[in-house]
């Protein structure tokens, strides 16, 4: 993205500048471009279930989401992607 319009990206969300009829149009561009390629991951109910089916330590919990996630993620560009819960 060009430095104009990372600018105008930063002073719309500080509030420097406000949603015009003149910058409307970049703006919505910007935000395209920044979403674009991004990947949706949906943790499901089912899935959650089974990664906790049993009692877990605090520490077991998080490494058994971490390894739910790798699982449900590979393949995919771990930059790209946006979890979401189904």
């Amino acid at each position: 993205m060009d430095e104009d319009t990372q600018k105008l990206l930063a002073d719309f969300k500080t509030g420097k500048i406000d949603l015009a009829k003149e910058n409307a149009l970049r703006i919505r561009k910007a935000i395209m471009d920044l979403h674009k390629g991004l990947e949706k991951i949906e943790l499901s109910l089912d899935g959650m279930k089974a990664t906790f089916n049993k009692p877990l330590t605090p520490d077991e919990a998080v490494e058994a989401f971490k390894t739910y996630v790798d699982n449900i993620s590979k393949g995919k560009e771990r930059d790209k992607i946006r979890i979401i819960l189904k």
